[in-house]
């Protein structure tokens, strides 16, 4: 049995965006604590490690007919996206 996800590329879209807006708002937040402001990006580089999970617990599919079925594995996907972003300070 296989499972695919249909728009795979669609799913790291979106975390990727997900994952930009994360390391701004944390980089904006330990700007804030030294009291500086976040310049423009510097650089940002997609960091390898990621990639669609399976996340879910197993359950056996079982049927009237006796004898029961194989476990099947619940649940959905996880797409997960690391970036790694540099911002200059701004003066």
């Amino acid at each position: 049995m296989t499972f695919a996800v249909d728009d795979e590329e669609g799913l790291r879209a979106e975390a990727r965006a997900e994952a930009i807006d994360n390391a701004r708002a944390h980089a904006e937040q330990m700007a804030a604590a030294l009291g500086v402001e976040l310049g423009e990006v510097i650089s940002i580089t997609e960091v390898d490690g990621s990639a669609l999970a399976p996340a879910g617990v197993a359950v056996r599919a079982e049927s009237g007919g006796g004898g029961g079925g194989p476990p099947v594995s619940g649940g959905g996907y996880t797409a997960s996206v690391s970036v790694a972003v540099v911002f200059a300070i701004a003066n």
